[in-house]
């Protein structure tokens, strides 16, 4: 008959574990699939049997769980090296977010490339967390948010870079997939998740134009086969969509950026850039050639025809239009020229006659010496009378 014991893992030896047990005893135990941490307490299988325990086997393996106990923290923080980042993980759904990871395998920093993955991550703490729990709170809290449905095609495409030469990115790959997936089975949901494979230097020129690496590889894929997609096209819009409006199909293009080899990155790269470079350039040339085109009026003439046809007309003294009317701009009021008016009384001193400067602009000022001079004649005249 078998029973349960408690122990404490004091060292780890590959796939297996030196652990102090209640007993006071030393075992070497194999161990199926997580290799529990030193200073872990863990459930061991004996027998019913209980061997004679002498007092100084209790008291010892009471002193030892206690400096282990007390030694643990202190040991810890000695023999283990500084955290620094060590690989960085991108993650699109279409909220799109990269995840650092630190050497002691724990997510230490988490941005949103585009707004719908800021809003994520303001739903979701996954700092601390190892980089597969962090995938499983990420996809869980994306279904609920609405971002992956039953009724529409949904893929999540997963990158991950790392200098360090030591480090396993294809096994962490492999862990994100698996925990996504369990997270989509159990919501049941139906979605394509896809690995890109990518590089450090990949990942600096994708952060260069704000666009996730792994979204940089799918549009690299997608260029190349035809598909022709701008940088902006696919910043804030998913991978799905973007491809679709562009009359691709998402599942072949991401086959093919998942199938695609790192070494083959670059000369790809190069290819994009020629193509995007092309088509930027054609659309600037279209721009300017409709900036030059002379805008067009509702009877379809252009403005710098009629333009030049109002100056001629403006300008011209022959024209029909320009002739002079009485009550026109020039001044004249109306009245008819100063020859024609009443002729004003003669005989008396300071009596003139108006010149006749053949100048219309000049009738109103003659017209007001006329008149100053009829009332000075009159007033002489009543004067005389009068004496």
């Amino acid at each position: 008959m078998m029973n349960r014991m408690t122990g404490v893992v004091l060292e780890q030896e590959g796939t297996h574990v030196i652990v102090l047990t209640s007993t006071g005893e030393f075992k070497r135990i194999r161990c199926r699939g997580r290799l529990p941490e030193i200073g872990e307490e863990i459930f061991l299988k004996t027998n019913t049997y209980r061997p004679f325990v002498t007092k100084f086997s209790w008291i010892a393996a009471a002193a030892a769980i206690l400096v282990l106990a007390l030694m643990s923290p202190f040991a810890a923080m000695v023999n283990q090296p500084p955290e620094k980042a060590v690989a960085w993980i991108t993650v699109d759904i279409n909220p799109s977010l990269e995840l650092t990871i630190s050497n002691r395998e724990r997510i230490i920093s988490a941005i949103g490339l585009n707004n719908d993955g800021r809003k994520l991550l303001k739903r979701v703490d996954i700092i601390g967390m190892k980089p597969e729990e962090a995938l499983i709170a990420l996809t869980d809290e994306a279904t609920n948010m609405g971002y992956i449905k039953q009724a529409k095609e949904n893929n999540v495409v997963i990158s991950v870079a790392s200098a360090d030469k030591g480090f396993n990115s294809q096994e962490l790959e492999q862990k994100l997939v698996a925990a996504t997936q369990d997270v989509l089975s159990e919501k049941r949901m139906a979605a394509v998740v896809q690995t890109v494979k990518v590089t450090p230097e990949f990942r600096e020129k994708a952060k260069k134009k704000e666009i996730s690496t792994g979204k940089y590889a799918v549009l690299i894929e997608a260029v190349n086969s035809g598909i022709l997609i701008s940088e902006d096209e696919i910043k804030d819009n998913s991978i799905t969509d973007a491809i679709k409006k562009a009359g691709g199909k998402p599942e072949e293009i991401l086959q093919k950026a998942h199938e695609e080899k790192v070494e083959q990155l670059p000369e790809k790269e190069k290819k994009y850039l020629m193509i995007a470079g092309q088509i930027d350039r054609n659309r600037s040339s279209n721009e300017e050639q409709g900036r030059d085109k002379p805008a067009a009026t509702e009877d379809g003439k252009n403005t710098a025809g009629n333009n030049e046809d109002q100056t001629l007309t403006k300008d011209n003294p022959a024209r029909e239009n320009d002739t002079e009317k009485p009550g026109n701009e020039q001044g004249n009021s109306g009245a008819k020229p100063a020859e024609q008016n009443e002729k004003p009384a003669t005989g008396g001193p300071g009596t003139q006659k108006p010149a006749d400067t053949g100048n219309s602009t000049n009738n109103d000022s003659q017209r007001e010496t006329n008149t100053t001079i009829i009332i000075d004649n009159n007033t002489r005249n009543r004067d005389n009378s009068m004496n």
